[in-house]
């Protein structure tokens, strides 16, 4: 079975631990893999390398000036 890789993208250091712990502790027998991110640039160089990962993401703290800029990263 295939490893799931989730991103998190948070600037909060302590929040992408708290939800990354979530991630990987959830479901532990998938092989699931949790990374952090602290911006938009490091965002953008995982998801040209994982383009199936699933972000989550906290819009409100993080460093992408409008939501449109989501849709960019999508694609």
């Amino acid at each position: 079975m295939d490893s799931k890789r989730f991103i998190i993208a948070d600037n909060q250091e302590l929040s992408r631990y708290a939800v990354a712990q979530i991630v990987r502790n959830y479901n532990l027998s998938v092989g699931v893999e949790a990374i952090g991110v602290s911006n938009a640039s490091e965002l953008r160089k995982e998801l040209k390398q994982n383009d199936n990962a699933v972000v989550v993401i906290d819009i409100a703290n993080f460093d992408l000036p409008r939501t449109e800029d989501l849709v960019i990263l999508q694609g």
